[in-house]
């Protein structure tokens, strides 16, 4: 809890609502109430407004609220609840959170948004508005035109290179409100993405709140404690980046969108591993889904399927290019050389499948066109 306007006797406390005996912010009536209000929101009715009576009794003082209070979902197929901002108001204030205020068709100006953003800083830890396909964070001026100065979007992460699962992206396709999970090294933040055109240019908002430097999450009836030491995503490969099989499982019904999917293995992968050992085989496995990474779009999506296989499933990919763009693949893991072992130069075998549905069948029909390539080896079956 964080106080910005000097009312509470501390400027910001962390409070655990599970230690019934140290938590007396909240009669147990009103945690009761919360609970159950949070209990019932879904992905698509996250909202929650009441009056909760705030008390602070070792200062011998309590005051009566309106809470408005957003719960958050990730965006998986099957959505979680993730846990809830909110924001206290006095009780004769129209409540409504800051983005919650923004139209739902998503059109605003400049100007409007400009203010609702220096509201909405006083509740997020990150505020900024991005232009995901360009890889951009667009900054307002104070009038609400925007700036000719530009930033990189993915240093706020910490991140190198892109973002996985970027849900800004997802969401400027789809036009639309998601969240997820975002881990840096230091921290994780619960992310909220949020279509706009403002002023006709299509956008997107992007809220951060700080949570802890761990964070539990519950899949398939275990706990996973995502840290620094995991990554940014538990569901990422360790040796390639790539997505695991894990993902393509849990993520079935949402991949089922993709236009094309290909299945690319390596061809004499035991070989390689066999005569320049484990850890040039790691470095070929990370070399190949870098080059294959470095050739689709962020909205695309890696998979390592096996142990020298991989799955690839493009979003958005006309018909006419989809075999051209296999084909690059296929020659820059050949001609492209691997730091530290310039004397190994792999190939692979691709088979393709346009119109990828149902994805389980498109995933059979490429296997069996990458066993065709393979009898050739460096070679490209559609």
């Amino acid at each position: 809890m964080t106080d910005h306007t000097d009312t509470l006797p501390f400027g910001s406390r962390l409070y655990d609502a599970a230690d019934t005996e140290k938590f007396t912010i909240f009669s147990k009536d009103d945690l009761h109430r919360l609970e159950n209000a949070l209990y019932v929101t879904t992905r698509d009715a996250p909202d929650v407004s009441m009056p909760i009576t705030l008390r602070f009794p070792e200062n011998g003082w309590e005051h009566e609220y309106m809470l408005a209070a957003r719960a958050l979902w990730s965006s998986d197929a099957k959505p979680r609840y993730l846990g809830a901002v909110g924001q206290f108001r006095e009780m004769q204030t129209d409540i409504m959170l800051p983005e919650m205020a923004l139209p739902d068709s998503g059109a605003v100006t400049g100007r409007q948004l400009a203010a609702s953003m220096e509201g909405m800083s006083r509740i997020f830890d990150v505020v900024r508005l991005v232009d995901p396909q360009r890889g951009e964070i667009l900054q307002l001026n104070a009038d609400g035109t925007f700036s000719d100065r530009v930033l990189p979007c993915s240093p706020v992460w910490n991140h190198g290179k892109r973002c996985s699962r970027c849900i800004s992206c997802r969401c400027m396709e789809d036009k639309t409100r998601m969240s997820k999970l975002e881990l840096t090294d230091e921290c994780a933040y619960q992310l909220i993405s949020r279509y706009l055109v403002v002023d006709g240019r299509e956008c997107v908002l992007e809220l951060g709140s700080r949570l802890s430097d761990s964070v539990w999450v519950t899949s398939g009836g275990r706990q996973f404690r995502l840290d620094a030491s995991h990554g940014e995503d538990f569901y990422l490969d360790p040796v390639t980046g790539a997505y695991g099989r894990r993902y393509l499982e849990d993520q079935q019904l949402e991949l089922e969108k993709a236009e094309a999917l290909a299945v690319i293995d390596i061809d004499n992968f035991k070989e390689i591993n066999d005569e320049y050992g484990h850890l040039a085989g790691d470095a070929v496995l990370r070399h190949v889904a870098n080059v294959i990474l470095a050739r689709v779009n962020t909205a695309d999506t890696l998979v390592r399927y096996g142990g020298d296989e991989f799955v690839l499933l493009l979003s958005h990919i006309p018909a006419e290019k989809f075999r051209s763009t296999l084909e690059r693949i296929r020659g820059a893991v050949y001609t492209t050389e691997i730091p530290q072992y310039e004397n190994i130069h792999p190939t692979v075998s691709i088979g393709g499948v346009y119109q990828a549905h149902p994805l389980l069948e498109a995933i059979r029909r490429a296997d069996k066109l990458m066993y065709w390539a393979k009898q050739k080896r460096n070679d490209v079956q559609t």
